[in-house]
């Protein structure tokens, strides 16, 4: 994962654990619950959980790094 940047091959742990507060944009789009709990994102990318909830990816995106940076 590039420092400053959450792109759609991150993993979704990886970017909880650097960037908690992206937490509160996984949980607005129901990321949150896929998996058995926080065990299911051990290795999930953001893409496969867009394509999982059919969410648009490039929105979830913009949401993501914007949480990041404020």
């Amino acid at each position: 994962m590039h420092r400053d940047m959450i792109t759609k091959n991150s993993v979704i742990a990886d970017v909880i654990k650097q960037y908690p507060k992206s937490l509160k944009v996984f949980r607005f789009y129901h990321v949150d619950r896929l998996g058995c709990g926080w065990g299911g994102f051990s290795k999930l990318t953001i893409e496969q959980a867009a394509q999982m909830r059919r969410i648009d990816i490039d929105k979830l995106l913009i949401r993501l790094n914007k949480s990041i940076k404020g």
